[in-house]
């Protein structure tokens, strides 16, 4: 079993179908719980493969392993991709001592 966070766009998401195809059951953990199920759907079409979801946002705080745990429950997890996206632009900020729009580049063109 496979274990893919961040598992509903992106990087994540083609992490997920192609350890589907390659023959791995995943566990899919996203925020948005209908996409979970939308993706789990397609990988159990295309592949064959049982899928789980867990439904979390990461910027929870501590209290959404407990969540995690007891959708791991009982499985053994051989493979973990942790690709979960957050936004640190205020922690950026914080860091290089600087304004909020750090990571916004504005057009100068003439």
């Amino acid at each position: 079993m496979t274990v893919v966070t961040g598992a509903t766009s992106g990087i994540g998401k083609a992490y997920a179908r192609e350890l589907a195809r390659r023959g791995l059951n995943v566990v899919l953990i996203s925020r948005d719980l209908s996409k979970l199920k939308h993706e789990a759907r397609e990988i159990e079409r295309l592949y064959g493969k049982s899928t789980r979801v867990i439904q979390v946002d990461f910027t929870g705080g501590l209290e959404i392993y407990e969540t995690i745990e007891a959708g791991l429950k009982d499985l053994e997890i051989g493979v973990l991709v942790n690709n979960v996206g957050q936004k640190y632009t205020t922690h950026l900020s914080r860091l290089l001592d600087c304004e909020e729009d750090v990571g916004k580049v504005s057009n100068t063109e003439n």
